[in-house]
């Protein structure tokens, strides 16, 4: 192949480059003169490079050291370079969003508290005409004021002295007494709502907001029966629902159906109705305060445990049973809902008598229900996490012409060590009757897991 020649500038473009390089450096010199020393400097600078410029493409020399062969070869020829692109500055990721967290609950639970004569008596002082109750429930309280929610169903009210206290009608002190020992709840739907009347139970309800306080199962208005009380803990929406199987005699004699309109009444498809109704509404958790079963009996009947399972069914998650004033067993339910989940529920057919005056053991033993559950916001579901209980007993003290009673933990080892012997051995008895029907699906807490 030929030896391709090199391409020489032309004695033309040499001479017109000569003659600008020195027009240029006649006005260089004539500002240096104008402009000083180090305009002058910096001119003369400029010219020499110029001129080296010119030295190289007059005589086909390398460029200097530092520049790129391969760059000036192709733009002396010409041929358009590719332009690199500039990589894409990294885009920060989007945080990824955090999963809501799981949030624990803590609840404790108590069967009826029933305050008649003798008990009211017991807290009266009658030097100064007024009436304390704090000694009935103080060995007690640790066990319930812990817990986020306490509830608990009364059987006596408050409808002031004006209407007459009786077995179904106490002092506000007893009420004050209840709040102070911890509770936040109580369910008013019992067969005795009505003992004093409409008057009777609005006041009762007044007294129990007054205090801060929250009444279930009976409504100032007819037209709000069956809503349920919604109760925000921790971030877990928790509606709570109380029923009572009917009303006394006495109330059925001395009220129209009209005036009781204003209590939850046990009808299972009122009840699944309310439970939907209470999740429509935002509730996490539901949990139903049923007072129903035959008093002094352990057995729970065919149509009881049907019902439970028809309520666990329609998405209660806690049904806690009172009126029989003796312990029934508590049991886990694992169920499919309406929904078509499938979730556990547990269920206390009864809790027993939390106070009474009664003295037949089966009477004077009760027990604090205690359960911790999580809830799960994306899975919209609940845990059980502990389900336990603690047994209690009713101590009758005798002074003078009337009694003192106090509630007992069975696991006040301290207290009960310093009582006489016949009222240990009945303590321990209480507490192995409640174990005893209580079962297995919950755990006895006054003795340390092994």
């Amino acid at each position: 192949m030929a030896r391709r020649r090199r391409r020489r500038i032309s004695f033309g473009t040499i001479l017109m480059l000569v003659l600008t390089i020195g027009a240029l450096g006649l006005a260089g010199a004539t500002i240096g003169y104008i402009a000083g020393d180090d305009l002058r400097l910096q001119t003369g600078r400029f010219f020499e490079r110029m001129a080296e410029t010119f030295r190289q493409y007059a005589g086909g020399r390398p460029a200097p050291v530092g520049a790129a062969p391969e760059a000036s070869a192709a733009q002396a020829s010409g041929v358009p370079q590719e332009t690199a692109v500039p990589e894409a500055a990294p885009q920060p990721s989007a945080a990824p969003t955090a999963a809501p967290q799981q949030r624990t609950v803590t609840l404790s639970a108590v069967g009826s508290i029933y305050a008649p004569k003798n008990i009211r008596q017991s807290g009266y002082d009658e030097e100064s005409g007024t009436y304390d109750f704090s000694a009935l429930f103080g060995r007690v309280k640790p066990y319930v004021s812990q817990a986020d929610l306490t509830l608990g169903t009364i059987e006596t009210y408050f409808a002031g002295e004006e209407a007459g206290y009786s077995n179904y009608n106490a002092p506000d002190a007893l009420l004050d007494a209840i709040r102070d020992s911890g509770f936040d709840l109580l369910s008013l739907a019992s067969e005795y709502a009505l003992e004093k009347g409409e008057d009777g139970l609005r006041q009762t309800i007044m007294q129990l907001e007054n205090r801060g306080m929250i009444a279930a199962g009976a409504y100032v208005d007819p037209e709000q029966v069956g809503s349920a009380q919604m109760i925000k803990i921790n971030g877990v929406q928790i509606a709570v629902l109380a029923y009572t199987y009917g009303f006394s005699d006495n109330t059925m004699e001395r009220t129209r159906a009209s005036q009781r309109e204003g209590v939850s009444v046990i009808r299972q498809s009122d009840m699944v109705r309310d439970i939907g109704n209470a999740r429509k509404a935002g509730a996490d958790v539901v949990i139903v305060l049923p007072h129903w079963g035959t008093k002094n009996k352990e057995e729970v009947a065919s149509h009881t445990r049907s019902l439970a399972r028809a309520l666990a069914e329609a998405g209660a998650d806690l049904i806690l049973g009172a009126h029989p004033n003796v312990v029934q067993p508590v049991e886990k339910m694992t169920v499919t809902r309406s929904d078509g989940a499938q979730h556990d529920a547990y269920v206390a057919y009864s809790l027993g008598s939390f106070l009474t005056d009664s003295r037949e053991a089966q009477n004077t033993a009760g027990m604090v229900l205690q359960v911790r559950f999580t809830y799960d916001p994306q899975t919209r579901t609940i845990r059980f996490d502990e389900v336990g209980y603690m047994p209690t007993y009713i101590q009758r003290i005798r002074q003078g012409e009337q009694y003192d009673y106090r509630i007992l933990a069975c696991a006040d080892e301290s207290y009960i060590y310093a009582l006489d012997t016949s009222t240990q051995k009945a303590i321990q008895s209480a507490r192995e009757a409640v174990v005893e029907t209580v079962g297995e699906d919950a755990r006895d807490l006054s003795r340390p897991e092994t």
